[in-house]
């Protein structure tokens, strides 16, 4: 115990005991200046974040600005589908041939005029020119298909009928059918296209129809 006493008395104790203070200013320096440096970090946040001094509103209203942001950004996604659905509904197809209907008119006058959309739904517009007239017909597409078209039993009998030069006898005689029958079907063409074959004008669309398979 006198030893102990003893050492605490001495020069070494004390210059031992001021080096142990001066490491403890050491750190307690070391600590302010990485307070310092924390609070400032702190305060620059606060500054980004907002003028409020409350973490927890700050960072609600952030959560609240967020789902704004996303409530938004499904609304414009839900008008690029609609603008997409509307936009497939335009004409973005089309087509046209020019070409000379009869042998005596030139410069291509007559022509067929496709225009289609996305979904191949739209409208064939055919004009026919000749020198004593000048008809344009529309036909509806659907699914690049005319609910108009004739079917290859319809397409024989025109071909018969105009062979057999519009008479219902020649045709019923070559297709071995009654009269009536010929001109039951002639008006069931009628119908289904709008064309008459009975009447002339009309009768000379369908033959051009039918030679460039319009049909």
């Amino acid at each position: 115990m006198e030893s102990v006493l003893d050492f605490l008395r001495t020069d070494t104790f004390l210059i031992i005991l001021l080096g142990g203070m001066l490491i403890l200013f050491v750190l307690y320096i070391s600590n302010i200046v990485k307070l310092s440096k924390i609070r400032k970090d702190y305060n620059h946040f606060m500054k980004k974040l907002g003028n409020g001094n409350n973490v927890d509103e700050i960072l609600r209203a952030y959560i609240n600005e967020v789902e704004r942001v996303e409530n938004k950004n499904e609304e414009i996604v839900s008008y690029c589908k609609r603008l997409d659905e509307n936009v497939a509904k335009c004409i973005q197809k089309t087509g046209m041939v020019r070409y000379n209907a009869f042998r005596d008119t030139g410069s291509d006058l007559s022509f067929s005029l496709a225009l289609l959309n996305e979904h191949n739904d739209g409208v064939v517009l055919n004009g026919i020119y000749a020198r004593d007239m000048s008809n344009i017909y529309a036909k509806p597409i659907e699914g690049g298909k005319s609910k108009y078209a004739l079917s290859d039993e319809e397409k024989n009998l025109l071909q018969t009928y105009f062979e057999a030069n519009m008479s219902l006898l020649g045709t019923s005689q070559k297709l071995f059918l009654h009269k009536n029958t010929v001109q039951y079907k002639l008006n069931h063409i009628y119908q289904k296209c709008g064309l008459n074959p009975r009447v002339f004008k009309d009768a000379v669309l369908l033959y051009l129809a039918l030679q460039l398979w319009y049909f």
